[in-house]
């Protein structure tokens, strides 16, 4: 999901030895994304390296283009933290930390020049952030004569029927019943740890019964068919039209999975 919106189609991150993602190469990166990272590059986890992004700096672009609760000021606390604890790291929020320094009464009469980085305008993005392969329009499909319909060929196996694709399917919902056990019980032990809080509000962790009834689970699962013998006879036009109809009624009476549960002061 993170690397759909980040990266230009067709690519991911680049993955370690053990096979997890480590980074995303700068030119695979969305002009968004580019743009994003250059941000936080300055004014939210200063480095040295302003090329790919790592795994942790890419939650973090993705939180802000999705447009996430982020405590920045927590954010910003934790990477001061780390600046100052680091034997050997380069100095980040130089302002901030003078202006911190003097609200403190610090003060030092030594003059410390450091270069500024050039404002993030329409130019620097132009120049450093504009991702050229991804931004340019797709090329013109070509003339090409026109050829009747190809015939199937004949006993062409039907994938619903094909049993390791049934055995993947069912291997699939295996998987997402343990997600969802895990969800169930993460949403329970920190509606508990809750609770333990003082002055913490009751109901601003949902319990796994409110979770699971605002973020309903599908109980039915599709019925497999092995062999081309037992294959229900296709349906009509007219059967098929409501049988959709039908579907999407249903959906739209269930509610969104993503409705953010309301807070009560």
């Amino acid at each position: 999901m993170i690397a759909s919106l980040l990266c230009t189609p067709g690519h991911n991150y680049i993955l370690g030895v053990n096979g997890t993602p480590v980074r995303i190469l700068r030119k695979h990166l969305t002009s968004l994304a580019q743009m994003w990272s250059a941000f936080s590059y300055s004014n939210l986890s200063p480095t040295t390296h302003t090329s790919d992004i790592n795994l942790e700096r890419s939650y973090l672009i993705y939180g802000i283009i999705t447009g996430m609760d982020i405590d920045i000021g927590a954010h910003i606390s934790l990477e001061l933290s780390n600046i100052a604890d680091a034997a050997n790291v380069s100095l980040g929020f130089p302002a901030l930390i003078t202006a911190l320094c003097k609200a403190r009464g610090v003060t030092s009469d030594t003059p410390v020049l450091l270069p500024l980085q050039p404002p993030i305008d329409g130019r620097f993005i132009r120049k450093n952030c504009f991702n050229r392969s991804h931004e340019q329009p797709p090329p013109e499909p070509t003339q090409t004569q026109h050829v009747g319909p190809s015939r199937p060929p004949r006993g062409t196996p039907n994938l619903y029927t094909n049993p390791s694709f049934q055995d993947a399917m069912m291997y699939m919902y295996a998987q997402n019943d343990a997600l969802r056990r895990g969800q169930m019980c993460l949403m329970d032990n920190m509606h508990r740890l809750s609770l333990g809080i003082p002055d913490f509000p009751d109901d601003s962790v949902m319990t796994a019964t409110q979770f699971e009834e605002h973020v309903p689970w599908p109980e039915d699962r599709p019925t497999f068919v092995r062999g081309r013998e037992n294959q229900a006879p296709p349906q009509q036009p007219d059967e098929a039209e409501a049988d959709q109809q039908g579907h999407v009624e249903e959906q739209q009476r269930q509610p969104s999975p993503w409705r953010l549960w309301p807070h009560q002061p």
